[in-house]
């Protein structure tokens, strides 16, 4: 999980393997009403979410999935809370490992650059597992871990996101801001259809000049359930808002399963098989983009995803 380093922005430039990104979780999240500013964090309270996203009603619990020769393991505690999530690159290479409590959740890992062990923490405040909607996040980070080092350098509340809702419970604004001196700070705007799904994302810069970013634009949706549908905290788990991959965004804030989304001169189609409680067990990415080298060359990736079933 990385908070520090992914340029959201830079949306015509996605990365064409993007199999390693799909397998990370990020780090954010917060609250606040649908009306204010992203720094605002809103009221005190901590309402409880009239109807947990996605889907309440999933008979199928998410345990494993795999892309690129990366996998993540799923644990859960005795009530079906999640309560552990372990990454794995290829060959089962050590990852990271993602500890959630109640109130948010910590990611352990090594970075593959130095070598150095490193923790990436978010609070946010509330009950998760209660149903309660997080206003606001606050991340911490710890870097720099080694033999020699082992308390590393700490980094405590570093940057925060604001989350906003509609009056149906569902994320319709990230904001996020950072202590780091010009560091640029952003809004994330989401619109929905009457099926709760994503039909749009539009991020602002609200900080520095004010440069137009594209658009991102959900082409549709099948009418089967997230592979995450049991898990209701999911939106707060699955943080990818400063990430170029955007289908984790698409698909942790809506009830079905996007089939695919354009955002500038980039294309992404999705293509999926189910199991008998119409699951996603794979999904196939292709990628593709007008400025290509070669032109009309396309890129494609597939994971797939196992369950727990009653």
């Amino acid at each position: 999980m990385n908070t520090t380093g992914l340029n959201i922005m830079n949306i015509n430039h996605i990365v064409r393997n993007a199999i390693a990104i799909s397998l990370l979780l990020g780090l954010g999240a917060c609250g606040g009403s649908s009306s204010g500013g992203s720094g605002s964090s809103g009221s005190s309270s901590a309402p409880v979410s009239p109807a947990p996203s996605p889907s309440p009603n999933a008979k199928c619990i998410i345990t494993n999935e795999t892309a690129g020769g990366g996998s993540r393991v799923y644990e859960y505690d005795s009530q079906g809370m999640p309560l552990k999530i372990t990454s794995y690159g290829p060959g089962g290479s050590p990852g990271t490992t993602t500890n959630i409590r109640n109130n948010g959740f910590e990611t352990i890992g090594t970075s593959p650059s130095s070598g150095y062990g490193y923790i990436d923490d978010i609070w946010y405040m509330v009950s998760l597992f209660a149903g309660e909607l997080p206003y606001m996040a606050q991340v911490s980070a710890t870097t720099d871990i080694t033999p020699t080092r082992p308390l590393g350098i700490t980094q405590v509340n570093y940057k925060q996101y604001f989350f906003f809702y509609d009056d149906k419970g569902r994320l319709n604004k990230i904001g996020e801001q950072t202590n780091y001196v010009g560091d640029r700070e952003w809004d994330l705007n989401i619109f929905y259809d009457d099926k709760n799904n994503v039909t749009g994302l539009q991020y602002v810069w609200t900080t520095g000049p004010n440069e137009v970013i594209p658009p991102v634009i959900v082409t549709g949706y099948d009418d089967k359930p997230t592979p995450y549908a049991s898990i209701n905290i999911w939106r707060f788990l699955m943080t990818n808002w400063e990430s170029n991959e955007l289908e984790p965004i698409l698909t942790a804030l809506s009830s079905n399963n996007p089939l695919g989304y354009t955002t500038g001169t980039f294309t992404r189609t999705m293509a999926y098989k189910y199991n008998e409680h119409g699951f996603p067990v794979e999904r196939s990415n292709t990628n593709a983009d007008t400025n290509s080298n070669p032109p009309g060359a396309t890129y494609t990736f597939v994971q797939n995803f196992s369950y727990a079933c009653n």
